[in-house]
């Protein structure tokens, strides 16, 4: 890989991030998905979330874990959690039988932001739950299919679809858009907009998808790491613990679990940063940490422990995004470590340093033989 070809990954990996903050901002969570040209069958490439099993719990976090985590390269595709949308995908081939379908939509709960692409008629729609989290609709026919998506779903916001076109936006995108601008529709009215458009595309009774519970009484599968050790450290550095609070002494913990896959160094860690306070107990914190091991508390990730580094130093960069996006990691990843130590020494150290060379610079030079024309 040339050099252009990685500063053109670094710009892309800082456009997305940027992309998932502003989502984020307003209102929206962001779910990494797969690459358009990613190894998967034809209709997963472009639209698959990435990471595997969990990935709902993990854009259900607080803040989203793809708006605090670099995102991957071989997921630059951004997607949206519709859990309290209603996402109008129209997977209708012909583009004047779509655009009618739009029509009936926009005639009934009015215009909001629209997903397209110029290889295609098919296009998404994006509405707000009136209430709650309503499930996934929809019905299927001869000229295609209509889905109402919600709750457990997903679509994909930004990036390049598998047949290599880009995703375009009307009337604003996700992460230029506040959530609260887009139009509530209620439950009825999709019921009623869905019936009307049976007709039109072939199709006749309403699908919906079940609502499933997922079990928490099953055995656990230990988690795994989701942070480098470096960056856990750095971040538990600048995190402040001056305060007997009990709920954010355990949201590190949980955080700092969640981030290590509850490892030995990741227990280490969090004792380190949990000694900082007078009210830290030893044996207090190794059983609260083996019942994280027993008990994940999932609605807290590591995107958490990021989050509040960010909170306490808006400028915080962890060591393992410092170097796919900065030139001068290796100077932040320093500076991050030095974070809580007593930096005036490590400075006094490194002059002194500094001034040996320059002696020791200073008589090699004296005893160098030099000719006296060149």
């Amino acid at each position: 890989m040339s050099d252009s070809d990685t500063g053109g990954i670094a710009e892309s990996i800082a456009y997305v991030a940027q992309i998932r903050a502003d989502m984020w901002r307003n209102g929206f969570r962001p779910v990494p998905v797969h690459n358009f040209n990613a190894d998967l069958p034809e209709k997963l490439r472009g639209k698959k979330p990435f990471g595997g099993e969990g990935w709902q719990l993990r854009a259900a976090a607080d803040p989203p874990e793809a708006v605090v985590l670099v995102p991957d390269r071989h997921a630059l595709n951004t997607g949206m959690l519709t859990a309290g949308l209603r996402a109008i995908d129209i997977d209708v081939a012909d583009p004047d039988l779509a655009e009618t379908v739009v029509v009936l939509a926009e005639q009934r709960y009015g215009p909001t932001i629209r997903r397209t692409r110029n290889n295609s008629g098919k296009t998404l729609l994006v509405y707000r739950a009136a209430d709650g989290m309503p499930p996934k609709r929809w019905i299927s026919g001869a000229h295609g299919k209509l889905e109402v998506l919600g709750c457990g779903q997903q679509c994909v916001a930004h990036g390049i679809h598998y047949t290599g076109a880009l995703l375009l936006w009307q009337r604003g995108a996700p992460h230029e858009t506040p959530i609260e601008q887009l139009p509530a529709v209620d439950e009825a009215a999709i019921l009623t907009f869905l019936a009307e458009c049976a007709p039109l595309i072939g199709g006749s009774d309403i699908q919906t998808t079940e609502m499933v519970t997922k079990s928490t009484s099953r055995s656990h599968t230990p988690r795994q790491a989701t942070l480098e050790l470096d960056d856990v450290v750095a971040a538990l550095a600048v995190i402040p613990n001056n305060r007997l609070d009990w709920d954010f002494w355990f949201e590190i913990a949980a955080a700092t679990h969640a981030a290590t896959g509850g490892s030995e160094a990741g227990h280490q860690a969090f004792l380190d940063w949990s000694r900082r306070c007078a009210g830290h107990d030893d044996r207090t914190t190794r059983r609260k940490w083996s019942d994280l091991g027993r008990n994940p508390v999932t609605r807290i990730t590591a995107g958490t422990l990021i989050y509040q580094a960010r909170k306490n130093d808006p400028e915080f960069l962890s060591p393992s995004v410092a170097g796919r996006l900065d030139p001068h990691a290796a100077v932040r990843a320093k500076i991050c470590k030095l974070r809580g130590q007593d930096v005036a020494g490590s400075l006094s150290r490194l002059a002194q340093r500094m001034e040996r060379g320059r002696r020791q610079t200073a008589r090699a030079l004296k005893n160098l033989s030099l000719p006296k024309e060149i």
